[in-house]
């Protein structure tokens, strides 16, 4: 059975959207060849954003794997359970947010921000440690 979770959307996911689109808005203001480029490209920016933001998942499939999805202008990212090595929860401080670290492979890592990190870090933990039970 396939177990999917989405990426957690708050403030500062919100803010890193808006920012650049009210940047763009202000260099289309400008009416200067430059500045419709410089706006166009911020636009662009602004698109990736909210992609990523809306459309991340994180999947546990069926072959013990864990598909990171960061939308469609990015790379399907696969870690295999059997080769994580450790996985941290980061409490979010100031500017940092809380997200859950995950290394694996050879010096690998790579981070994830669930909806439910609770439950995440509890599928992921009892997902690991089933890999490594069925490998001994």
């Amino acid at each position: 059975m396939e177990r999917t979770f989405h990426r957690r959307v708050d403030a500062y996911g919100v803010a890193a959207a808006i920012l650049p689109a009210a940047v763009s808005l202000m260099l289309f203001l400008h009416h200067t060849p430059g500045a419709v480029v410089a706006g166009l490209a911020m636009m662009l920016l602004t698109v990736i954003v909210i992609e990523r933001l809306i459309h991340s998942t994180y999947t546990f499939t069926d072959n013990k794997t864990l598909l990171i999805y960061s939308g469609r202008f990015s790379q399907t990212k696969t870690i295999r359970l059997g080769e994580v090595v450790r996985a941290t929860r980061v409490s979010g401080r100031l500017l940092n947010q809380p997200h859950i670290i995950i290394r694996f492979g050879a010096g690998h890592t790579t981070s994830v921000q669930p909806e439910n990190e609770d439950a995440f870090y509890t599928f992921l933990m009892k997902k690991v440690n089933e890999t490594y039970a069925d490998n001994d």
